[in-house]
């Protein structure tokens, strides 16, 4: 059927089960799919002419619809596609149009079980897009609604954010032994030198404080070598002294099959396929994909998180909710498990960041993506923006309102965004943000004006 058809656009909607329409007002139209048993559902909407295209791309990614065939065919994905996953890669379960001054928004409503929809994009011919949502049955909404209203201040509340990595991934640090975690007293001192004192809400994020980064989870207790869990918390007490809050990493996800055997009640936690357990390959090193439904393994997450709560810690990274694909079949259940986790450890009074922006997850800041364009063999979207540039008209139509954590050198897509922003100073060079001198350096390269006079931190 169509849903509009103007001067230089046209929207079509299709799918098995048929849609129907349930509800039609001037600016809502709302269609339904329904299965007599269980069924998953195809979604097709079909858009031709000239239009900017917004699609979920974690916080959303803006693209004209004349451009999307010669950029998909640059990446000889013009008929095969390429995929995002919600609630994982896709930041919400549907599309809008611009034109101007009308923005059209297609949505599902949120499954509460956070069941995997997939959505595949394809550009066969010049100015022609397609959307294929493929998931359980679920009811759309096609709005309209006016972009050249009353503006809403853009005005935003912006904090600083720092990254310091202690081990890394090949169990490599340049921490002293004789400091272990008194050195991110150093860390701060440079900060303060850099970019000034903290501002309330100023966070620094401590990872590869256990055995590494990418190494020994689901073990988080932190690095013995490093002094322990009772250096970790003096240290921790003086950075809230100094107005910081700070920040721990978990991988919500992935579990080091070597260090399963430490966990036998872990052993049924493996996510299955037909092939057998799920395994994903990091730094040389085999980890096991987890089931987010797994009450086992929420419950280990919860002990860890607890145990780290003693350090004096605020926030809590749960990584890989929502930067990685969901790895189950369409309209198989998958976002339950991390939402129930989130809620519980804001329970105990922590806040919680994950990466990728999000209109199901709970989470108290989003990390908007700083990965470059990088597509996966079966069409899956691991990163980047390869059709235009990073947008959050889609997900803030939704009414969101979430704080952003920001890469330094992404800001300038965000300056006009209107939400709250945690703006990552650690400057990537392409490697993890490791303490020693290269940490030092990027910090003061990305943060140079606020630089004054010569010093090297003493970092060698």
């Amino acid at each position: 059927m169509t849903l509009l058809e103007k001067s230089g656009l046209k929207i079509e909607l299709k799918g098995f089960p048929e849609p129907v329409q349930t509800a039609n007002t001037k600016n809502l139209s709302v269609f339904i799919q329904k299965c007599e048993t269980d069924c998953i559902a195809e979604t097709l909407l079909s858009i031709e002419g000239d239009a900017h295209i917004f699609w979920p791309n974690r916080e959303g990614e803006q693209f004209s619809l004349y451009t999307a065939h010669e950029k998909l065919k640059a990446l000889n994905r013009q008929n095969s596609g390429i995929s995002l996953c919600w609630p994982a890669t896709a930041s919400l379960p549907g599309v809008a149009v611009l034109d101007d001054p009308w923005l059209y928004t297609f949505i599902a409503d949120n499954d509460a079980d956070g069941k995997a929809r997939f959505l595949e994009l394809k550009s066969e011919k010049h100015s022609s897009v397609s959307f294929k949502f493929t998931g359980s049955p679920a009811s759309w909404q096609f709005k309209k609604n006016r972009t050249d209203g009353p503006s809403a201040s853009t005005s935003m509340k912006i904090n600083s954010f720092y990254q310091i990595g202690l081990i890394g991934p090949d169990g490599e640090s340049a921490v002293p032994e004789e400091q272990g975690f008194s050195v991110l007293l150093d860390a701060a001192d440079i900060i303060e030198k850099v970019c000034g004192k903290p501002n309330p809400g100023d966070v620094i994020h401590i990872f590869g404080y256990a055995e590494g980064h990418d190494r020994g989870y689901p073990d988080y207790s932190p690095s013995r070598k490093l002094g322990g869990s009772r250096a970790l918390k003096d240290t921790l007490a003086k950075l809230t002294d100094r107005g910081y809050e700070t920040s721990l990493y978990m991988n919500a996800r992935l579990a080091e099959i070597n260090k399963l055997q430490n966990f036998p009640e872990l052993r049924n936690s493996v996510l299955q396929n037909e092939n057998g357990p799920l395994v994903e390959e990091y730094h040389g090193r085999k980890f096991a994909v987890m089931n987010p439904g797994s009450e086992a393994w929420k419950n280990h997450l919860r002990n860890e998180v607890l145990r780290l709560k003693k350090t004096g810690v605020n926030w809590i990274q749960l990584d890989q909710v929502a930067g990685r694909a969901a790895l189950v079949k369409p309209g198989e259940p998958w976002g339950s498990g991390y939402l129930n986790l989130i809620e519980q450890i804001q329970d105990y009074g922590l806040k919680v960041w994950i990466q990728g922006l999000s209109n199901y997850y709970p989470a108290d800041a989003f990390e908007a993506t700083w990965r470059e364009v990088s597509i996966l063999d079966d069409g899956t979207l691991r990163g980047g923006w390869p059709l235009g540039k990073p947008d959050t008209t889609l997900i803030k139509s939704t009414g969101f309102t979430g704080t952003v954590i920001v890469p330094l050198n992404k800001i300038t897509a965000f300056g006009e965004s209107g939400l709250p922003l945690l703006l990552d100073r650690s400057t990537r060079d392409g490697n993890l943000p490791l303490w020693g001198k290269t940490w030092a350096d990027n910090l003061i390269k990305g943060n140079y004006s606020r630089l004054t006079g010569e010093f090297n931190g003493g970092i060698q």
